[in-house]
């Protein structure tokens, strides 16, 4: 188990245009279209949609946020402690049905270029403290011998099961298996470039690098099919709801109802977006996104017609 520290509600060094437990207003930054929703001086990124309904994104490298759908303003900030010569920081959180948190702990002396520890951690939402390390980073996976340098998302399956996904390929591990060397089941899957589980965690959405279609793999059988091909149009990061679909598409964003096969597109106004997540039922898209014009970070906006 690897202690980490206690967390802080409050103390990001830097600026934020609501200031955690400031509920004097809840107007976005900027009306939009899009709302503007955040306004830091790092970015706001790795955002994903947590079993509760909320969101969960990472703040300048530093602090995980909670937004709930609909309102402009972070509910919750989890921040890892100050010490003296040493800087922690959070990145790819996702939480499970069961209330478990994994993510990137980064671990570094203040001033330096590089972490002297950096991991991918599972932690009871309850107690962020009480850790398992599931991989260092990098690492070598056990059940091909390949070594990665990072890891690009992480989501929660059935029986708490961690998807992992790095340099294209997906790794499955339970967490919760203490046995050393840690086992490992890589999918059958390569050039993978972005994925999500659904919301039983019965099955993942992926998409491959260069390919317009998002397709899901039922865990049970292992069988494959396609959730919607875009055909012609450019596709990037995408998420799953319970009847919607949304992915990142040139100069804008397209929801598909996966039933009717309907679409709704947003304009993305000159924004390239980083990240996206929907709820569930599809009426609440926000997206981390860089405004071209702007200073290069990333914040939060939200979509909505």
């Amino acid at each position: 188990m690897f202690a980490l520290a206690l967390f802080a509600q409050l103390g990001c060094s830097h600026s934020e245009p609501f200031p955690p437990g400031n509920f004097a207003t809840d107007q976005p930054f900027i009306q939009g279209p899009p709302a503007r929703l955040t306004a830091q001086t790092g970015d706001d990124d790795d955002l994903r949609l947590t079993p509760d309904g909320s969101f969960v994104y990472v703040v300048n490298h530093q602090c995980m946020a909670f937004l709930l759908p609909h309102q402009a303003r972070d509910s919750r900030w989890i921040c890892p402690p100050r010490f003296q010569f040493v800087t922690d920081g959070y990145g790819l959180p996702v939480l499970s049905q069961s209330r478990r948190l994994a993510f990137v702990l980064t671990r570094q002396f203040e001033n330096a270029g590089y972490p002297f520890y950096k991991a991918l951690l599972v932690a009871p939402f309850s107690d962020i403290r009480d850790t398992t390390e599931v991989i260092p980073i990098p690492f070598r996976s056990v059940v091909d011998d390949l070594f990665h340098l990072s890891v690009r998302r992480a989501a929660w399956l059935r029986s708490d099961t961690l998807a992992i996904l790095t340099d294209g390929l997906v790794y499955l591990t339970d967490p919760a298996d203490t046995t050393r060397p840690r086992p490992f089941v890589r999918l059958a899957l390569s050039g993978v470039s972005s994925m999500e589980s659904s919301r039983d965690g019965a099955s993942l959405y992926f998409k491959l690098a260069g390919d317009s279609r998002i397709q899901a793999l039922k865990m049970e059988g292992r069988t494959l099919s396609t959730v919607f091909d875009f055909g012609a149009d450019s596709v990037g990061l995408f998420t799953i709801g319970q009847e919607h679909l949304a992915a990142a598409t040139a100069g804008e964003l397209t929801r598909i109802h996966l039933g009717t096969g309907s679409s709704t597109r947003f304009a993305t106004y000159g924004l390239e977006i980083r990240d996206l997540a929907m709820t569930a039922d599809g009426s609440d898209i926000v997206v981390s996104a860089v405004d071209i014009a702007g200073n290069g970070t990333s914040d939060l906006y939200r979509l909505s017609q």
